[in-house]
Order: structure tokens, then sequence, then C-alpha cells
């Protein structure tokens, strides 16, 4: 399951969505990519929209690496 078509939301008033327990869910950068998709949308699965929601990947991804280390 992809997130391929949810960029056909994005001029929408959509503010809430549950996509929780979906395949979608597991994707890589799942938040980040929806987020950026629904510009309106301030809760996903029942949780605000977070900072790490809006980062660029270079950065989530960085911080990840120091966060193992």
């Amino acid at each position: 399951m992809t997130l391929s078509g949810i960029s056909d939301f994005r001029h929408t008033p959509l503010e809430s969505l549950v996509l929780k327990r979906n395949p979608c869910e597991f994707q890589e950068r799942y938040r980040q990519l929806v987020f950026s998709s629904l510009p309106n949308l301030k809760m996903l699965d029942g949780v605000p929209k977070l900072p790490e929601d809006c980062s660029p990947p270079s950065i989530r991804v960085f911080f990840r690496m120091c966060t193992i280390l």
C-alpha cells in the first residue's frame, strides 16, 4: 500500500485523518509524507501535527543517526 493518491486531497479543508492500522502507516517517513501532501491537516491518527512532522528528511535522518549512537 502506498500514499501515492493522497495528494489528490491537497486542496480540501481536511484537518484530521485516521489511517491507523493501515499498511501505509509502516511506510518510511509516513507522517512527513502525509503532512507534506495535505497542508491543511492538523491531526493524523489522533496525534496533533508535531514539529518533526515538518522537518526536512535529511535533518530527520541525521537526528535519528545521532540518537542511535
